[in-house]
């Protein structure tokens, strides 16, 4: 349990101070002014004046000089007095360093020095000020007390313990500064500041290859310089790292890992990094130091947070090995000692005190204890007073000693409560969530107005004991509102035992890192809403939501969360060139985000430019942090199935479970997981888990997935039934009889099929009859009656103008340019036409074509024009990948002779049951043509035999297009090597199929050749 504690914290020292404003101030505009200036002076004048006026009692402006301190890599450092404030800093004098002037223009020189004066982190010396004076540049930081790490270091190494506390703290900064964007670039044991207090501070941050010798690229100390920056190639976080990683190695080992040997080092010579396999050092931390040391810029850990991780784990590791044993205790008669009467006296005075102190200061809990915030109760019957929960919560949860679910992940235990996504949670409900989340603590909120007054009171309970832990109170004008909670998030983390300097360095000021706008944020929850409606959702709808962020965006221009959600809604629509645009303001004004919101931010940029290692990663440093975000861990799902990641099905399949976790019935997560155990062959598994996504989530979805595992597993009766009593229960969904039909086009019963598709198709809803008329269509060309397949597709057009479905009449056009291709021979260009006159990418809401580009390219490689094929995939492209994607590279370097390229795509196998339909049959007619008989009989019976899953609109037109080529692939592969009986087993089994298909028809043709040369009469 929290303690309870009073409303005030418990010494000065502690109590946190008023939030931090993060946007751009004035020293931030001091430096641009200052580089500024920088650029355009002389160099020699520059110098001259540096050298100029500065001595022990000079006044700079405000500043008396009081002391000269040191003298490092870019300027003399003074002890002075801020006359103003009366308080001590360090005057540290500015020289520019040897540059050019058309260098110091650079506008990312001005971005990392503005972005290093906003970095605010116990372990980062502040920065207070900037300016200018007759004597030259100069800059104003906190004064620091004790010696640098290079003064310790003189002395000698240092112990491993010593050491290795001195790295978390380095690192602990390096994060801080990594995560803003923020590159040190010159981190040497000269710029780590030992406190005679204990704390560890890291000076020159961003600072030093701005103003010093070192250059933009490939600066630094050389014996802490990166192999990358020795060979001035491009850098990034990972060179202080690098750097990191001497210093540790120095630090404990009184040596450099790497030595200059002719003003050259020897990190920049082949080999692995030295090892530090020592005494005292954890196996653990010297292959860390191994990886941080690593030549290769790959090889090491990615940046300042990723190494702070694993060097708290050594230090965890380190302690539990050196704990001592306790000595056995020894016979002594103590009683009988004058000295040991007191020492009794002293030990129970110890042991009261230490149980008073018990009392007072309750040892902290093992692990982040979880703080379950309700909504608010807005007693002001203002709108845009509503929802305020969500700001509460980004606030809260940048806290390291609290675990504080989002509201979403609050909904997602309330449905499991209620059986449905309730509207607010109110104060029973979230004491239920509370109790199953094992909350240590819950947040009752409301919000009154008094005139034009609102203030807003906040009590914090532990829901178990019914004790209050914290009450309190903030109150200002309507437009305070967001400073309000930030005031209030901060008073109960220190009610709930965070130190200052905890709320401190990890915090956000709300108006910022999301809007002072109450209205947007108003639109922006409302999206929110809408978003999670839709992600649920079997057939989503994502303009609702995106209406709802752009209102948001048109009052708030700067709310970078609302920018990203466009992106995304626009991303799952598989729009990306218009989801770069609409991510373009977010990734502008990044540096106003909350750290999990810019993790978000970045790993949407690295996917929409296809750069999956680095999406992976920003959504690992998200669930590493928050374990319990449902979008990263489902996101992680998805990137593990993608070439980069090497479809990797078992990492999905262990990333959707992460989400079933948090969400059972979360039905992207099922189906997720059953995609990845049917392409892994894994047919018992998957029915297993079909079964139970049926029994968690009732819905068209999961009985449908379930029928067709049922197929896979070879359970067609219990599949029969599956689509018997969904045809039952729902009426209203095609979903049933579309089951059946397929189940019995599987088998070959067509007059099964035909019967189940034609009770669809004589429906009065149009919807249900448009469907039964697709099946009929299928019907025809697995018979090889393209001409009907046709025409029947026809009434389907028909349906789809009279609803004026955009979407689906581009999908009967695909289906018709198919038929009527496979019948003619040629490609049907008129209906290809046709169809890209209906496609828009920019049109509102999203229509999805995708089928259409499917269906069309499938028939472009069919009749041989692989020139169009490549046309309408490109076209195809802005509406998101396409199943031919695979299929058209391989026939593409088949015809241009690149065999080796076409092999090593078909080598490159989704998974043993590869789902893309068609990849099979290419590469056995691939095979049949370069003689490769027994591989290509092999390859056409994978095709035959493979059942279609996930289940989709078009499942039993896949298998009408693939099945009967299959089959007589197979044969022409066996009449070629000589098995005649087989032959005609395979081909009188199409004929039978065939009995009254297009006379004219290519396939069809090619069969009744066969049947003449092989001796079949009479079909």
């Amino acid at each position: 349990m929290i303690p309870l504690v009073d409303e005030a914290p418990a010494s000065p020292e502690d109590a946190p101070e008023a939030p931090e404003e993060r946007h751009p101030g004035p020293v931030s505009l001091q430096l641009r002014e200052l580089l500024d200036e920088l650029a355009g002076a002389p160099e020699r004048d520059l110098r001259e004046a540096w050298l100029k006026g500065l001595r022990e009692g000079a006044l700079v402006g405000r500043f008396e000089l009081l002391r000269e301190l040191g003298r490092g890599g870019f300027g003399v450092v003074y002890e002075a007095r801020d006359r103003d404030l009366g308080r001590l800093v360090a005057f540290k004098a500015v020289r520019p360093g040897n540059r050019s002037v058309s260098e110091m223009r650079e506008q990312w020189l001005l971005r990392e020095a503005e972005a290093a004066a906003q970095l605010n982190h116990p372990n980062i010396v502040t920065l207070h000020d900037a300016g200018k004076s007759e004597h030259g540049p100069y800059l104003i930081f906190e004064l620091l007390h004790g010696e640098t790490l290079a003064e310790r270091l003189a002395r000698g190494p240092m112990p491993v313990r010593e050491a290795l506390a001195v790295a978390v703290e380095v690192a602990r900064g390096l994060a801080h500064a990594h995560a803003s964007g923020v590159v040190h670039r010159d981190l040497k044991p000269s710029n780590v500041f030992l406190m005679g207090d204990g704390g560890v501070k890291v000076l020159d941050f961003g600072l030093a290859h701005v103003f010093g010798a070192a250059g933009i690229r490939g600066g630094g100390t050389p014996v802490y310089m990166a192999p990358e920056q020795w060979r001035q190639e491009a850098d990034d976080a990972r060179v202080d790292v690098f750097a990191l990683g001497t210093i540790l190695f120095q630090a404990i080992a009184g040596e450099a890992p790497f030595r200059l040997v002719n003003d050259r080092s020897t990190c920049l010579e082949p080999g692995p990094a030295p090892r530090l396999d020592r005494p005292g050092v954890p196996p653990g931390l010297a292959d860390l130091l191994a990886a941080m040391l690593s030549k290769d810029q790959a090889g090491r850990p990615p940046s300042g947070q990723a190494v702070l991780a694993r060097l708290v784990e050594a230090e965890a590791s380190l302690a539990a090995e050196s704990r001592p044993a306790l000595p056995a205790p020894e016979p002594v008669r103590w009683w009988r000692r004058r000295w040991a009467r007191w020492a009794a006296i002293a030990v129970v005075v110890a042991l009261v005190a230490a149980v008073a102190w018990q009392r007072i200061f309750p040892p902290e809990p093992p692990e982040r204890p979880v703080v379950v915030v309700t909504d608010f109760a807005n007693e002001t019957g203002e709108p845009e007073l509503e929802r305020l929960s969500g700001m509460l919560i980004t606030s809260l949860e940048q806290s390291r000693r609290l675990t504080v679910p989002t509201r979403e992940r609050m909904l997602d235990v309330a449905r499991q409560v209620t059986g449905s996504r309730p509207e607010i949670i109110d104060e029973t409900l979230g004491r239920e969530v509370a109790r199953r989340l094992r909350a240590a603590a819950v947040s009752l909120a409301s919000v009154r107005r008094f005139g034009s007054v609102y203030a807003i009171d906040v009590q914090v309970l532990d829901p178990r004991a019914n004790e209050y832990l914290f009450a309190g109170r903030e109150q200002g004008g309507k437009e305070e509102v967001p400073a309000l909670l930030d005031r209030l998030s901060e008073r109960m983390r220190a009610g709930l035992r965070e130190r200052a300097s905890e709320i401190r360095a990890a915090r956000v000021n709300l108006a910022r890192a999301a809007t002072s706008s109450l209205e947007a944020w108003q639109h922006f929850v409302r999206g929110e809403e809408l978003f999670e409606l839709q992600q649920a959702s079997e057939t989503p709808a994502w303009s609702a939501a995106r209406e709802e962020y752009r209102r948001a965006v048109a009052l708030a221009p700067n709310f970078v969360m609302a920018h990203y959600r466009i992106a995304y809604t626009l991303r799952h629509e598989w729009l990306t060139e218009r989801a770069r645009e609409a991510l373009a303001p977010a990734l502008a004004q990044i540096d106003r985000a909350a750290p999990k919101e810019k993790a978000y931010i970045l790993a949407l940029a690295a996917r929409l430019e296809g750069q999956t290692k680095e999406a992976m990663r920003q959504y690992r440093a998200i669930v590493q942090t928050y374990p319990e975000e449902k979008d990263a861990w489902f996101a992680m799902a998805q990137l593990a199935l993608t070439r980069e990641s090497g479809f990797d099905h078992a990492r999905s399949i262990e990333y959707a479970r992460e989400v079933l976790g948090l969400a059972p019935d979360y039905a992207p997560a099922w189906e997720q997981v059953l995609i990845s155990l049917y392409a892994r062959g894994e047919d018992a598994r998957l029915l297993e888990e079909a079964q139970r996504y049926a029994q968690a989530v009732t819905s068209v979805s999961s009985l449908e997935s379930l029928g067709h595992a049922q197929l896979v597993a070879g359970r067609d009766a219990d599949a029969e039934k599956t689509f018997k009593h969904m045809a039952q229960i729902m009426p209203g969904s095609p979903a049933g009889l579309l089951g059946l039909g397929m189940l019995r086009l599987q088998r070959l019963d067509i007059p099964e099929a035909e019967e189940a598709y034609r009770r669809l198709a004589t429906s009065s809803d149009p919807r249900l009859g448009r469907e039964g008329r697709y099946g009929l269509s299928w019907v025809s060309g697995v018979r090889g009656r393209y001409r009907e397949a046709s025409a029947r597709l026809d009434d389907v057009a028909r349906i789809d103008e009279q609803l004026r479905d955009v979407a689906d009449l581009s999908r009967a056009l695909g289906q018709k340019v198919l038929w009527t291709t496979l019948g003619r021979g040629v490609l049907a260009e008129d209906l290809v036409k046709r169809g890209l006159a209906l496609v828009d990418p920019a049109k509102e809401p999203y229509v999805d074509h995708r089928h259409f580009f499917w269906l069309a390219v499938y028939a472009a490689i069919a009749s041989g024009r692989l020139d169009r094929a490549e046309q309408l995939r490109e076209a195809g492209r802005r509406f998101g990948w396409t199943h031919s994607q695979r299929l058209l590279d391989v026939t593409v370097a088949r015809a241009q002779g690149r065999a080796e390229d076409a092999r090593r795509e078909l080598g490159t196998r989704y998974s043993p049951r590869d789902i893309t339909e068609a990849l099979p049959l290419a590469a056995a007619e691939w095979a049949l043509a370069e003689g490769r008989l027994d591989e290509a009989i092999a390859l056409a019976s994978e095709s035959l035999s493979m059942p279609i899953f996930p289940p989709h609109q078009d499942a039993a037109g896949i298998r009408a297009v693939l099945w009967p080529r299959a089959l007589l692939v197979r044969a022409r592969a066996l009449e070629a090597r000589g098995d005649p009986e087989a032959a005609r087993s395979d081909l009188s089994r199409l004929l039978d199929l065939w009995r009254a298909a297009d006379p004219g028809a290519p396939d069809v043709v090619r069969a009744k050749a066969m049947a003449a040369r092989l001796g079949i009469r009479g079909r």
